[in-house]
């Protein structure tokens, strides 16, 4: 199977993704892959609260996809979550859509905090 994003749009996203962490005061390293499946792979180093309540935290995608919707479009969407000790939440998820045609760019339709 062919992937539906290319490395410049998987890059795009991942800037997206360390901005929105950033704006919640995470500051951690992050790799974003898109396997051969059009599944995110999206992992971080790991991380503490401060003042220190957990320790071993991490970021990952909990269930992202990309898919080809026909004609131009490929939707993607990634949920970005905080995993601990076996546990995780979601942070935030973001969703959008990139034209075949264009390959240079990606179009974030909405990004979409989880924490209540």
């Amino acid at each position: 199977m062919k992937k539906l994003l290319n490395q410049k749009q998987v890059d795009e996203l991942k800037r997206a993704i360390d901005k929105e962490l950033e704006i919640r005061c995470i500051n951690v390293q992050t790799t974003l892959v898109l396997d051969e499946k059009n599944d995110f792979n999206l992992t971080s180093t790991f991380f503490q609260t401060v003042p220190v309540l957990h320790t071993g935290l991490r970021i990952e995608d909990f269930g992202g996809k990309v898919m080809d919707c026909g004609e131009d479009k490929v939707k993607f969407f990634i949920r970005v979550s905080c995993r601990y000790d076996g546990n995780g939440t979601n942070l935030f998820s973001i969703s959008g859509v990139a034209n075949k045609k264009i390959k240079d760019n990606i179009f974030i339709e909405q990004i979409r905090s989880d924490i209540r």
